[in-house]
């Protein structure tokens, strides 16, 4: 088994090492465009603009993992399990605004569901994948406060 060592870092993992099998049933599924590959199944399903959102944001998770190596295309979305997708989360979260990290991990939820869907992926490991807690919060307000004064 290949070890692909991604650019994952920050307070949860300094270095993950993702493991890319050459497994004959998931090889076609991640090199070529088939009915295999979990990304395409997902997005097929998506109206045209949802389609581009959605694909905007499985492309910035490919790059982050696997440090530029993989597109979406090509990534092997079936082969994350629960320490890669709260990694994964941890450095969307430090990265982007808590909305935005939520709609990048429902992107990713979705394929790996897809990928189990597939036979791709184990019951288990697909939803130990997804097992998430997602957080919640607002901005901060850019500015200073204001004295009554100033008001």
């Amino acid at each position: 088994m290949e070890l692909l060592p991604t650019t994952i870092a920050g307070s949860i993992a300094e270095c993950l090492l993702l493991p890319i099998a050459p497994n004959p049933t998931t090889a076609i599924a991640f090199t070529e465009k088939s009915p295999l590959n979990p990304m395409t199944v997902y997005l097929s399903q998506l109206s045209p603009s949802s389609r581009r959102t959605m694909q905007g944001a499985l492309e910035t998770i490919a790059k982050i993992v696997s440090g530029g190596e993989f597109d979406a295309i090509s990534f092997p979305w079936a082969e994350l399990r629960y320490q890669h997708t709260q990694a994964i989360y941890a450095q969307l979260s430090e990265r982007y605004a808590f909305s935005n990290a939520n709609k990048m991990m429902a992107a990713l939820s979705r394929v790996l569901e897809e990928s189990w869907k597939l036979g791709l992926m184990s019951t288990e490991d697909y939803h130990r994948a997804i097992a998430i807690e997602r957080k919640t919060g607002q901005r901060l307000l850019k500015g200073r406060a204001l004295s009554i004064g100033e008001v």
